[in-house]
């Protein structure tokens, strides 16, 4: 059972149903890391500062291996992970 401040990850946060996810845990007062697509016409950024409004903590960007990125965010206990595949 996720309790309040646990954390989920993400993939494809962008996509209606992610963003759907991410609103589910701002809600239930979840920490969201959402996982996108880094777009080489900018607009990541545009993208990541959408998800963090509806209420992401994180937001990296898939560059075919987020294990660093991840690492780095100290997260020591992730009870839910989504994978849109």
């Amino acid at each position: 059972m996720l309790q309040p401040g646990d954390c989920v990850i993400l993939n494809a946060a962008n996509s209606t149903v992610g963003q759907l996810v991410v609103q589910l845990c701002r809600l239930l007062q979840l920490r969201c890391v959402a996982v996108v697509r880094r777009h080489d016409d900018g607009g990541f950024d545009k993208v990541a500062g959408w998800l963090r409004s509806l209420g992401a903590s994180e937001v990296i960007a898939d560059q075919l291996s987020v294990k660093v990125p991840a690492c780095s965010l100290i997260v020591l206990s992730v009870p839910l992970t989504l994978d849109s595949f």
